[in-house]
């Protein structure tokens, strides 16, 4: 299976660089390709041919620049499935659910199945994934799995209601089809987005 790598330069991917650990590309059992590391550079659209996935990085704290743009609009025209990964989480003040209204607004609408959980002192520690309403604690070693408690799942329920509109509308499929479009925190120090990512991936037929 071929996997195109988009990154904006500042997501600092390795094959897409330190953001990504060294072995991401074995964490996640696939191969993958860098489609450009220049932030002023033209995308590569032939990179695209014959891929199987393209995987999005985009650092919370800078955004989604013009070139994403052009290289998520040609993988549109051929529905190829696109999975957003959303790394800088804990560098400033822009958070995860400001970059997924970024995407909603300027490339497609996007899926959010994990949200961000915070410690006392506000820094990332966990997810919670939403059709579940299980934590996992990954500053805990091994992670901590438990049931959100009441108030979480509230407070989470409105995401939880989109998310499920759009599976019914898409179905199982609607991933693989390219019609369905997860954004997925990525925190390297904590490991978090690794197995988030898997759980996709591993729905692309291996060609």
């Amino acid at each position: 299976m071929s996997i195109p790598i988009n990154s904006h330069i500042s997501a600092l991917t390795i094959g897409i660089s330190s953001a990504i650990p060294a072995d991401f590309y074995e964490a996640i059992g696939l191969a993958g390709a860098l489609l450009y590391t220049d932030i002023d550079a033209e995308p590569d659209l032939t990179k695209l041919s014959g891929a199987s996935l393209a995987i999005f990085m985009v650092n919370a704290q800078v955004g989604i620049d013009s070139n994403m743009v052009a290289l998520w609009d040609a993988c549109r025209e051929s529905q190829l499935p696109r999975l957003l990964m959303v790394s800088g989480l804990s560098e400033g003040e822009i958070d995860f659910d400001d970059i997924v209204m970024i995407a909603n607004r300027i490339l497609d609408p996007v899926v959010t199945p994990f949200l961000v959980l915070h410690d006392e002192s506000g820094q990332p520690n966990g997810l919670i994934d939403i059709a579940t309403s299980q934590t996992y604690d990954y500053s805990k070693n091994p992670t901590k799995i438990a049931t959100a408690d009441e108030d979480l799942i509230t407070l989470v329920s409105e995401f939880a209601v989109e998310y499920q509109e759009l599976l019914e509308e898409f179905g199982d499929a609607g991933f693989a089809d390219g019609l369905l479009f997860p954004c997925i925190p990525f925190i390297s120090s904590l490991g978090i987005g690794i197995t988030e990512a898997r759980r996709y991936i591993d729905l692309i037929p291996k060609l």
